[in-house]
């Protein structure tokens, strides 16, 4: 989850020199072209991390007076590679 916020904040920051420069471009071709700059300049950016991500999965089993109620869980942890494989 944590990565997750990670990614998004690096996006949102990556737009940011392209909000203030908009009013400057004058068609949609160029502006399509900035943008796709700019996603390009942020997925670079990102393939040099290799992130820990956890998946928690938790089973629940049925319960009469309580509805549904947790069985068991497992976790498993790993690296994301975010590098272009070729």
């Amino acid at each position: 989850m944590c990565s997750l916020k990670i990614l998004l904040v690096v996006l949102v920051l990556s737009t940011l020199p392209m909000a203030t420069s908009a009013q400057q471009l004058t068609s949609p071709d160029e502006l399509a072209a900035k943008i796709v700059a700019q996603e390009q300049a942020g997925v670079q950016l990102l393939r040099q991390y290799t992130p820990l991500v956890e998946t928690y999965i938790q089973y629940l089993r049925a319960d009469n007076r309580a509805g549904s109620v947790p069985q068991g869980d497992k976790c498993f942890l790993g690296r994301d590679e975010l590098e272009q494989r070729t």
